[in-house]
């Protein structure tokens, strides 16, 4: 990593671009998933060698992929009772989880997640932030996979992030055609605004991210 030097390069067949890209660990094994744009989803064995380390000869081995619709796939990564787990999100949502040393598929009971991140809040213990069609969820998963949410009216809803250092607030982007983009930040109880930011007319938030500087 000090010098960004390429050690493995695996050329994707056809001319589809890959838009995601996530880890999942479990039961000391290592798979790469990579969403594409054409709705699929690549799932790749990490291969270690004697010593624990990744090989520097054969890194990767294809394992299989997997039709999940015909939009591009975004892979998000969250922690549901303490296992890995990566939701991947588009048009026909789907849950990749590790059960009984190997990893599983399962589709979401909900026809579209745009933006997923995990939330953590009174009340709402091990759960995930979402948004769907302009509109913003609070879910969680059951013992057998199952998506339950909340809906809360929060219409305009283009992304969401959480705020892990303060664990009260939420920060999310609304946008509307006829009104300015917004950057919000909302109280995690009741979901009232507490402080917003309205870019300049000629700027359009499409995502959020928070991070930490050590100056």
């Amino acid at each position: 990593f000090d010098t960004l030097q390429e050690i493995f390069k695996y050329s994707l067949q056809g001319e589809i671009i890959p838009r995601s890209l996530q880890f999942i660990e479990y039961d000391k094994s290592t798979h790469l998933l990579c969403g594409l744009g054409d709705g699929f989803v690549l799932n790749f064995s990490v291969n270690v060698d004697s010593s624990g380390e990744v090989s520097a000869q054969d890194p990767l081995t294809f394992r299989s992929s997997y039709g999940l619709g015909k939009h591009p796939i975004r892979l998000e990564s969250f922690q549901n009772n303490g296992v890995n787990n990566v939701l991947a999100l588009g048009d026909a949502p789907s849950l990749f989880f590790p059960w009984h040393n190997k990893l599983h598929i399962s589709s979401v009971n909900t026809k579209r997640i745009d933006h997923m991140c995990p939330f953590h809040a009174d009340g709402f213990g091990n759960s995930l932030a979402l948004v769907a069609n302009s509109q913003f969820y609070i879910g969680s998963f059951d013992n057998l996979q199952t998506l339950h949410t909340s809906r809360y009216s929060l219409p305009n809803v283009v992304h969401i992030t959480s705020v892990p250092h303060a664990k009260s607030l939420v920060a999310l982007l609304s946008s509307t055609p006829s009104s300015p983009s917004k950057i919000c930040l909302l109280d995690s109880q009741d979901y009232t605004i507490k402080d917003e930011f309205i870019p300049s007319s000629n700027e359009i938030p499409n995502c959020t991210l928070l991070t930490t500087f050590n100056y």
